[in-house]
């Protein structure tokens, strides 16, 4: 039987390889070369031969039955020219989106609301889903653009360092994630909520004109502007007229249907608002680890072979990919294989941070522990330390915590199982002065459970904080520095690790430690 294949060809483009139902891999290529949201079109002859090599290197695949694809992706970058196959299939865009997130979702049906930026099949759509009928367009609308989220970041001062450069495109992509942080700095301000909603509703227009408008109508009067208590409440009024849209053209279809609902696109990845959807509706909800267009590639695959349970993809991406060379690393750096008790020991150091680069990365734009760097929650300026020395980034951006599932309602409000940090739960009042380390300004944190079966390595080292008497919980944040994809290969992991002010780093089965000797003799 040939294999298929599926590629996302735009901003945070992927590969998807798979064989007889199984997916052997996802290939996200910003992590491939090396370039934040990378999109084929930096530079697609050179790239796709070298994607080409790698698959025919590792799995021998010179030929597939079908090819998933966009017609972007054919008319734009010829892709079909590069791989030999039998058959084509073109797919959209928030089709792809919406059956992603539901066939890796644990419900028979759903209501799915795909939501960005906008695609080849609109800005935000709505489906029905039945695994043994597959998914339907039941609702789209082109009278808002709620992926437009991002635009007032641009000119934001705390949350772009360059406001007066607009820059490109891939630039822009981490600005969500920012300001979703930043508005809990603000207040909603009623005067701003007219412009606000037309920056969303101001659509269906060529690039050019929108362009024009909205740097005519919103920009330039930003440009230069310096008093940052006005952004921030600029921000938490985007925040809220966001949420309010959502609701305006979401709710008549979620109490219609009142099925479990998924969420994806882009914009699911906005957790204040997917918490308050939790709140709101006595009804499940459930967002991908890859709701993002990183995602859109594995949906694809997903659409052609309909799987009847539901399928994990959050360890799905690639191993080293210089995965020869650590040998040549353990030699070097003189690493030590090391037991989780070990590692549990090492962690109840004071403002201990370790790097975790462990078996296959994540699918997905968020660390769950296998590319992350993590400590003791309970170290109150960890979160200063990450922000400033280790990750370069603004000082209002959260970390999250990292814990057993069994304990999530023990130190949150919140009994909704979270494996992939989409949602933003409040802390006990009890443990709000212990744990502020990890919360948000507003006292949520976006929290991760894992149960034992997910992440064993990780599991079983809480469990043993746990037995030391400390409170079970870690830091956990993406292995990288700002602007930077998540480590891919031993070679990068060392480079930070050499460069960084962390204490150690595991990898794949061995400790490198920057202790002093006195420490290290815990090993």
């Amino acid at each position: 039987m040939l294999p298929n294949i599926s590629i996302h060809e735009s901003h945070n483009a992927s590969i998807t390889l798979e064989l007889n139902n199984e997916i052997l891999e996802i290939i996200e290529l910003e992590r491939l070369f090396g370039i934040k949201n990378y999109s084929l079109h930096i530079n697609p002859e050179r790239d796709l031969k070298t994607i080409v090599n790698y698959i025919e290197s590792k799995y021998k695949f010179t030929e597939y039955d079908t090819l998933l694809t966009t017609k972007n992706a054919i008319n734009a970058f010829q892709i079909d020219k590069y791989f030999k196959y039998k058959n084509l299939k073109i797919i959209e865009h928030h089709y792809s989106h919406a059956s992603g997130t539901f066939y890796q979702s644990p419900f028979e049906t759903a209501l799915i609301i795909s939501y960005d930026g906008g695609g080849d099949d609109g800005y935000f759509n709505i489906y029905l889903a039945d695994r043994s009928s597959g998914v339907r367009l039941i609702y789209t609308t082109y009278e808002i653009n709620l992926g437009m989220y991002f635009y007032i970041g641009v000119y934001t001062p705390e949350v772009n360092s360059n406001p007066n450069n607009l820059g490109e495109y891939l630039d822009f992509m981490g600005l969500p994630g920012k300001l979703m942080a930043y508005s809990s700095l603000g207040t909603v301000q009623e005067d701003m909520i007219p412009e606000i909603t037309n920056l969303y509703t101001y659509v269906n227009k060529p690039n050019e004109e929108w362009y024009v408008h909205h740097k005519r109508t919103f920009g330039n009067k930003l440009l230069g502007m310096t008093d940052s208590q006005y952004f921030r409440n600029l921000s938490a009024t985007n925040q809220h007229v966001f949420e309010d849209l959502f609701f305006k053209y979401a709710e008549p279809h979620i109490l219609e249907h009142k099925l479990p609902i998924c969420l994806t696109g882009g914009c699911a990845l906005n957790i204040t608002l997917n918490t308050k959807i939790k709140n709101k509706y006595n009804l499940p909800v459930y967002i991908a680890p890859n709701p993002s267009d990183c995602g859109i590639s594995s949906g694809m695959m997903l659409s052609h072979i309909k799987p009847k349970s539901p399928i994990d993809l959050r360890y799905m991406g690639a191993n080293a990919y210089d995965e020869y060379m650590l040998p040549m690393y353990v030699k070097k750096y003189n690493g030590k294989t090391i037991s989780e008790e070990d590692l549990a020991e090492i962690l109840t150091m004071d403002d201990c941070v370790v790097g975790i680069f462990q078996g296959r990365s994540e699918h997905g734009p968020r660390a769950l522990g296998n590319r992350s760097f993590i400590s003791l929650a309970t170290n109150l300026n960890i979160k200063d330390k990450i922000n400033f020395e280790i990750k370069f980034r603004e000082w209002f951006r959260p970390v999250a915590p990292l814990i057993r599932l069994q304990d999530l309602h023990r130190y949150f409000d919140w009994d909704v199982p979270c494996p992939t940090m989409n949602f933003s739960p409040t802390i006990r009042s009890e443990y709000k002065e212990m744990l502020r380390g990890i919360l948000h300004l507003d006292d949520t944190a976006r929290v991760q459970t894992i149960t034992e079966e997910q992440n064993p390595f990780l599991y079983k080292v809480l469990t043993i904080l746990e037995q030391k008497n400390k409170i079970p919980v870690l830091v956990n944040t993406s292995f990288n520095i700002q602007g930077q994809p998540l480590v891919s290969t031993y070679t990068d992991a060392f480079k930070l690790y050499e460069t960084l002010p962390i204490n150690g780093m595991y990898v794949d089965g061995f400790f490198f430690s920057k202790l002093s000797y006195t420490e290290s003799s815990l090993l």
